[in-house]
């Protein structure tokens, strides 16, 4: 099912998404709206042209062309699932908010594709003015003495993954987070995010992938700061 997304201004000056044609930064559009809360939308060619275009004739090849026009700006990242395609959108939960995310029905991006942004080839993802204008603004007037360390060991102490604290974007992440709105966080709230997400999805086979910086300390921390752990809930539902 389709969703509402945000545009932000910036997008239509954007030199990296004016260097592709009109049509492929409309498709662009039209692969949020599909895409589910978690970045991540159907691949397969045909289904997404007649999502985003239902009512319009466009060749396959013709289509094909702009969906490679985003891949070669790293807009989106392709892999492939279960034997189907799926399309990552790689900057999505830095411009888009989820406060209600629906449940995870496509299969999540390999680790490999969202460490350090890494684009599909291997190499490094460039990013364009738009991606990364929220962040400078939030990570400007932070300290350096950031526990980069202590808060990925922690993360992998519960998850028994071995991300590296040295990622240039695992360290953006943590960074845009440290001073968000204005607020210096502390590690004690890194740790309870982490602790928050574990405990609801440490043991769910869908949800354990996104147990990784570029989810945890993303656009939603806030949200996950404040959620209540499943074990609470249940005890104040016998109260």
């Amino acid at each position: 099912m389709a969703r509402t997304r945000s545009i932000k201004p910036e997008f239509w000056d954007d030199e990296k998404l004016t260097s592709i044609s009109r049509d492929a930064r409309l498709m662009f559009i039209g692969m949020w709206n599909n895409s589910d809360d978690y970045a991540v939308v159907k691949g397969h060619p045909l289904w997404l042209k007649n999502k985003i275009f239902p009512y319009d004739e466009i060749k396959p090849a013709e289509f094909q062309r702009w969906l490679h026009e985003l891949e070669n700006i790293k807009c989106i990242i392709p892999y492939e699932a279960n034997g189907e395609k799926y399309y990552y959108i790689r900057t999505f939960g830095k411009h888009q908010t989820i406060n209600r995310p629906s449940q995870v029905k496509n299969p999540p991006p390999p680790a490999t594709l969202m460490e350090g942004s890494v684009s599909a080839d291997g190499g490094l993802s460039a990013e364009t003015e738009t991606e990364t204008e929220t962040e400078t603004e939030t990570v400007a007037n932070t300290s350096d003495k950031i526990p980069y360390k202590e808060i990925i060991d922690y993360l992998n102490l519960k998850t028994g993954k071995n991300f590296s604290y040295n990622s240039k974007e695992t360290r953006a992440k943590i960074k845009a987070r440290w001073g968000i709105n204005g607020n210096r966080r502390s590690l004690q709230d890194f740790k309870t995010v982490i602790d928050n997400k574990c405990a609801q999805w440490l043991k769910d086979e869908k949800m354990f992938s996104y147990l990784r910086p570029e989810t945890l300390f993303g656009t939603k921390f806030e949200s996950y700061l404040q959620d209540i752990p499943l074990e609470i809930k249940k005890d104040k539902s016998s109260w």
